[in-house]
C-alpha cells in the first residue's frame, strides 16, 4: 500500500538491494533514490529503467521479463562479495549526484518540452 515518503525511504534504507519489477516504467525516480542510498539496484530493461541503471555498473538489468531470470539476478546479486557489493554502490551514488541534479532535471524536461 501506500507509504509516506519518509516511511518509504526508511523501508529502503533498511533493504539489502532494491528490485524493480515493473514490466513498463518510465523514468523511475523511486530506482535513483535507492540508488542515492547506497542500494544495488536490479530492474527489469525496460522503458526508462536503462537511464537510471548502467548494468554491472551502477545496478543491474534484466534483458528478459521472466521472473525466473530475476530470481536468478537477485541471487548473483547477493552473493557479490562485500567488496563488490561496496564497489558498485559506491559507483551509483556518485553517478546520481552528479548527473540526476534538480538542475539537470530541469534542464531536461525544459529542452524536452520548449526545444
Amino acid at each position: 500500500g501506500a507509504l509516506p515518503h519518509s516511511k518509504a525511504l526508511q523501508k529502503i534504507k533498511d533493504a539489502d538491494i532494491y528490485v524493480q519489477t515493473s514490466l513498463s516504467e518510465g523514468f523511475c525516480n523511486s530506482v535513483l533514490e535507492a540508488q542515492a542510498l547506497g542500494k544495488l539496484c536490479i530492474a527489469f530493461s525496460t522503458g526508462g529503467l536503462p537511464e537510471n541503471i548502467q548494468d554491472k555498473k551502477s545496478g543491474f538489468l534484466v534483458d528478459a521479463l521472466s521472473a525466473e531470470k530475476m530470481a536468478t539476478k537477485i541471487m548473483e546479486v547477493l552473493s557479490l562479495t562485500k567488496s563488490e557489493r561496496s564497489n558498485y554502490s559506491k559507483y551509483a551514488v556518485q553517478r546520481v549526484k552528479e548527473n540526476f541534479t534538480i538542475k539537470k532535471q530541469q534542464k531536461a524536461f525544459q529542452k524536452f518540452y520548449l526545444y
